[in-house]
């Protein structure tokens, strides 16, 4: 499913994907290498217990220089979505159009790495688990009602979209541990979703979260934030050095 899923999307963006061998390409690839090898080389922030994130994927561990990492130019298309998504087996792609808001590397470590926990955590095979579960409720529905317009609503609404929001959670968590792993300020995880609520308000604002496959933009915000004691202790488990002395010294002058 996910060779056909590759070579779909390929398809529908060839001509818009940027050259391996674009300065963007090569910034991406960059950014995503030291976020593998800061899951190939993790210590757990609770217990500093050293382990390989991916031999928890039942050996689907894909090493850095096999991960297809791939940049649509969506603002040429004049069709612009800042997003990015991960269909499995190290497939990452990324629009060109959410760069300015990740605004620095750390910013983009944030998105990458936020994909890279839904690696992690398998969430595509955990979809596709819960999917029979989802298609009998909706049959079950259409017989005790004789439609499936009532089971669909409440399938989605009640059981898949809330299941999504939680994955996405479970992913921004993994993501900001791993990128402060890898030596990322942490604290731009929650900046890059201030500036994607300003986006999204410039941009005619964004549904309710309860109808949304997401969390809304302000609770990932706010959720990261709460995060960061164990994010920064990550940090210094990655080898970073001293946080407090890196990003929280200033000068008075």
């Amino acid at each position: 499913m996910a060779k056909m899923s590759y070579n779909s999307i390929m398809a529908q963006y060839n001509k818009y994907i940027l050259p391996a061998n674009s300065p963007t390409s090569i910034r991406v690839r960059k950014v995503m290498n030291r976020l593998i090898f800061a899951a190939e080389h993790y210590n757990d922030p609770d217990t500093g217990t050293p382990e390989n994130l991916f031999e928890n994927m039942k050996g689907r561990n894909i090493p850095a220089e096999d991960w297809k990492i791939h940049v649509i130019d969506d603002i040429a298309m004049h069709q612009e979505s800042p997003n990015a998504f991960v269909i499995g087996d190290g497939k990452v792609f990324v629009f060109r159009s959410i760069l300015p808001l990740c605004k620095d590397d750390d910013g983009l470590a944030t998105v990458l790495a936020h994909e890279l926990g839904h690696q992690l955590a398998d969430h595509i095979g955990e979809k596709l688990t819960k999917s029979p579960m989802y298609l009998s409720l909706v049959l079950l529905s259409y017989s005790l009602f004789g439609s499936n317009n009532l089971g669909n609503i409440a399938v989605s609404l009640g059981l898949e979209r809330p299941s999504s929001r939680a994955m996405e959670t479970e992913a921004d968590y993994i993501g900001l541990m791993l990128m402060a792993h890898a030596c990322f300020n942490p604290h731009e995880a929650p900046a890059f979703w201030s500036r994607m609520i300003e986006f999204e308000k410039k941009s005619g604002g964004s549904i309710p979260e309860f109808f949304s496959t997401h969390p809304s933009s302000e609770r990932r915000n706010e959720t990261l934030k709460e995060l960061m004691p164990k994010a920064e202790r990550s940090y210094e488990l990655g080898g970073c050095g001293n946080f407090a002395d890196r990003f929280r010294t200033f000068s008075l002058f």
